[in-house]
């Protein structure tokens, strides 16, 4: 075992600067550690009391998993536009 301590661990793990960078979010670590920030920030009970009225019942998926797709979608960068199938 390590005599690391546990500040000295959460001291090494915090953003130093943030820099431009060609590589996209898939490319590097995956957007597993975006999707954590996304439920840090509770931003998700936001758009399920914004967007509740658009769910008539309890099946399918929840608003908050739909809406966690679509910013991941536009977040990963492989593709950078929508299309909208008529």
């Amino acid at each position: 075992m390590s005599n690391i301590t546990k500040s000295q661990r959460s001291a090494s793990l915090r953003i130093k600067r943030i820099e431009v960078t060609d590589d996209k979010l898939t490319g590097r670590a995956g957007l597993s550690p975006f999707v954590r920030y996304l439920d840090s920030i509770d931003i998700f009970p936001s758009f399920e009391k914004l967007f509740c009225s658009i769910r008539k019942n309890r099946k399918g998926q929840k608003i908050s998993s739909i809406f966690k797709q679509i910013i991941c979608f536009l977040a990963d960068g492989t593709s950078s536009h929508i299309i909208l199938l008529r």
